[in-house]
């Protein structure tokens, strides 16, 4: 998926592809898989997104949207078998703050850069964390 999307990005500009239903269902269907099987949902989905030529801020804004929500899902599940603790649960809301800092941050940061840049960027990590992956 990045390497496709790497393709797409570096071609001479063109209109704006518009989301098939099936193509975004298996793209949904293909994040939740990575995120379930190694929480790594957003090297599929960030590429994707960028691949649509939306704005910097929708594909983060989008991305952060969809990648909570399956968080959210999962949330349930990883308490049941452990994952998940009480003392955790205190950490991470004690840590919210940092996380609003951090949004504040990135979202000054993402109105500074070139829209082709985050593209790179994205699928930069896509591609760091599918290598992580396969190298274990």
């Amino acid at each position: 998926m990045a390497g496709l999307s790497l393709v797409g990005l570096l071609r001479t500009p063109r209109p704006r592809p518009h989301a098939s239903p099936m193509g975004t269902a298996g793209v949904g269907f293909a994040m939740g898989v990575a995120s379930a099987a190694a929480n790594s949902g957003g090297i599929i989905l960030g590429p994707y997104l960028a691949g649509l030529g939306l704005s910097n801020a929708a594909v983060v804004g989008t991305g952060q949207a969809v990648v909570a929500a399956a968080n959210a899902l999962k949330l349930g599940a990883c308490w049941a078998i452990g994952f998940v603790t009480l003392k955790l649960a205190l950490l991470a809301v004690l840590m919210t703050p940092l996380v609003y800092l951090g949004s504040l941050v990135g979202y000054r940061l993402n109105a500074r850069l070139p829209r082709r840049a985050v593209g790179l960027a994205l699928i930069a990590i896509a591609i760091a964390g599918g290598v992580k992956l396969l190298l274990g």
